[in-house]
């Protein structure tokens, strides 16, 4: 019997001893969660000048950049009086272009070596004749092959793209966890299942719609990050490549189209990074709709499938359109800024001709060219979005 004893008084110490070890494990790990809420005092030494306006992202905590809490007064600001440029904060150093531009020359340099290689054919070996030995000489020349820019830019901002596709990933799988959610809060309606079931659903549907907001809100401003960085690196490449080219590449290359290259162009790279996980987002988000809906109709989910699947290539041929138009908007604004270039460069022979008004209808007429296709363009895209309104409704 004392034995039993001694034994369940250990038994007992030890359980004791195990449930004071996990609240203070417990107390410890809230507390430096806690801690961690609170932002570091800023540096005494860093690598870049201090600028007047900080942005206030820099100093903010965990909390104010998870719900975006430094923006807010930016935001009363602006709902209380017309925002100027004198309120506007400096960028973050890690966005400006003396930051972004350096890291994709160094992949860019590297990308340009490596495609730049000795080819031995006679084709395009370059020959010299030197009069005092009457002999010629032939040498190798260096063949360029064209260089691509994307490798440069998945090594120089792949990584914080790879993070927002992540985010996009969670929040995808969040958007079908929330009909399940449902689905079990309905069984208990109609069930016998404890009280506290009921609390625990509701209470879930709240945090996963909360956390699907939250993680869709990171992924854009990951994704915007990503474009601007890529914007400015091609920008500043763009101008540093203008200011450097040969007389006979000046001539294969007009002001409007480098113009047109720094202005549209860089901008709809950052306009496609925002979308570009699309591509492997719709799939997934199309397969797991399928898979829960086949438990619940059945086959019939193989009609709304076909609808989507018909609605394929129409989306294809309005694209091609979109595209053409695109080409054809592109021709014409380089044809007006190349005009507009000779008009400003000779203004005083056109003023004192008197010309104005016969280059004013040269410009007038590219520019209703201009206009034209703006309008198909806009036909084109009040089409795509009605078919895509209307295809929930198809589906169902």
């Amino acid at each position: 019997m004392s034995n039993e004893r001694a034994e369940q008084k250990t038994e007992n110490s030890f359980d004791h001893f195990n449930f004071i070890s996990f609240i203070v494990l417990f107390v410890t790990s809230a507390l430096i969660l806690v801690l961690n809420f609170f932002v570091d005092a800023e540096a005494t030494e860093t690598k870049y000048p201090v600028p007047e306006k900080p942005c206030p992202e820099l100093g903010a905590s965990f909390p104010s950049k998870l719900f975006f809490q430094w923006f807010d007064k930016f935001i009363w600001q602006g709902f209380r009086q017309p925002l100027e440029n004198k309120d506007l904060w400096n960028m973050k150093p890690e966005d400006m272009s003396t930051e972004v531009s350096p890291l994709f020359l160094k992949y860019w340099n590297k990308s340009i070596a490596k495609n730049t290689q000795i080819e031995p054919t006679p084709a395009i070996a370059s020959a010299t004749f030197t009069k005092s030995s009457a002999s010629v000489n032939f040498s190798n020349a260096k063949a360029k092959k064209p260089a691509s820019i994307l490798p440069p830019l998945i090594k120089a901002f792949g990584t914080t793209f790879l993070f927002g596709s992540c985010l996009k990933l969670f929040q995808d799988v969040l958007t079908f966890a929330s009909p399940q959610v449902l689905r079990m809060l309905i069984d208990f309606v109609g069930g016998d299942e404890p009280t506290w079931r009921g609390y625990l659903y509701a209470g879930l549907l709240f945090g996963i719609a909360s956390t699907q907001t939250l993680f869709l809100a990171q992924y854009f401003h990951r994704m915007f990050l990503v474009g601007l960085r890529i914007r400015t690196a091609l920008i500043s490449s763009i101008f540093r490549k203008a200011l450097v080219m040969s007389n006979t590449a000046r001539k294969e290359s007009t002001v409007g189209e480098i113009v047109n290259l720094m202005a549209v162009d860089a901008q709809r790279f950052m306009d496609l990074v925002t979308y570009l996980n699309m591509i492997w987002s719709a799939p997934l988000q199309i397969s797991l709709a399928i898979y829960f809906l086949w438990g619940i109709l059945g086959p019939s989910v193989l009609a709304g499938l076909a609808v989507m699947i018909i609605l394929i290539p129409v989306n294809g041929v309005i694209a091609n359109k979109a595209k053409n138009l695109q080409i054809k908007q592109m021709k014409n604004k380089d044809e007006r800024v190349k005009l507009m270039n000779e008009v400003l460069n000779g203004i005083k022979v056109l003023k004192l001709y008197a010309w104005e008004p016969s280059f004013e209808q040269q410009v007038l007429k590219i520019r209703d060219k201009e206009v034209k296709v703006l309008k198909q363009a806009a036909y084109l895209n009040a089409g795509t979005s009605f078919i895509w309104s209307c295809a929930p409704f198809l589906v169902s």
